[in-house]
């Protein structure tokens, strides 16, 4: 995993950016030793310097997670990550079931070379469409386009909504809070966005804590220990008087 991750990363063209964001399904228990492996073979584990990183777990896997995993971890407090399911090769799932009758047949290595194919394939028509309709969404839409495309772009027109529709509530909702709450949240909000590259601890702040209830010994004792009343029993054995 160490050596796709960073063979990946030096193989592509992000040399202008400054932000990485990196999904995976485990990424909470993955990352936690990640610098030591790459500080350790710096010439099998090439990693791209000067950048910022974000690790996450996809918002299809965070819900099964444990309850701390999802304000460590979950797109939705990442700066730009928006919300992602962060899944690659399921988005694949619907257009391989088109040929999976062809396979239910075949050997091993001829079900290989098929899925294979096809999978190829859907990575090359990408290659191809994705840079005739990112521009300008609708326009030059070829009917071959693969699945993901159109619906990249249509998770772009909803996002682009949602942002709308999320400034308004938050505008909304802070006329009726205090600047000294607005101030001190915002100041923790940064504090965790900034300390979470070194400790994933410090997004805790968003986790939502629940106090629990107490009952007083004292009364806990007197429920027990108090007779059962006699009405009660005749209710519950469906005996009446007269």
């Amino acid at each position: 995993m160490d050596y796709s991750l960073c063979n990946g990363l030096a193989n592509s063209n992000i040399g202008d950016l400054t932000i990485l964001i990196i999904l995976y399904d485990i990424m909470c228990q993955y990352h936690r030793n990640l610098l030591r492996r790459l500080a350790d073979s710096p010439q099998s584990l090439p990693f791209p310097p000067g950048k910022k990183v974000y690790f996450g777990v996809g918002a299809f896997h965070i819900s099964g997670h444990v309850p701390e995993c999802f304000p460590r971890h979950s797109p939705h407090y990442i700066p730009g990550a928006g919300v992602v399911d962060g899944e690659r090769c399921e988005s694949l799932w619907a257009t391989l079931n088109q040929v999976s009758p062809s396979v239910q047949v075949a050997s091993l290595a001829a079900r290989t070379e098929l899925l294979d194919d096809h999978m190829l394939d859907s990575n090359w028509k990408k290659m191809l469409d994705i840079g005739t309709v990112w521009g300008h969404p609708r326009l030059h839409l070829s009917t071959d386009v693969t699945p993901s495309v159109p619906s990249t772009i249509k998770r772009f027109e909803k996002a682009l909504k949602g942002s709308v529709d999320s400034e308004a509530y938050l505008v909304a909702l802070e006329e009726t809070l205090p600047e000294k709450s607005i101030s001190t949240w915002e100041a923790d909000m940064l504090n965790a966005l900034e300390g979470r590259l070194s400790e994933a601890k410090a997004m805790d702040v968003f986790d939502t804590t629940l106090t629990k209830g107490t009952f007083p010994l004292s009364r806990r004792r007197s429920h027990i220990d108090a007779p059962p009343r006699s009405d009660m029993c005749r209710e519950a054995t469906g005996i009446n008087e007269g």
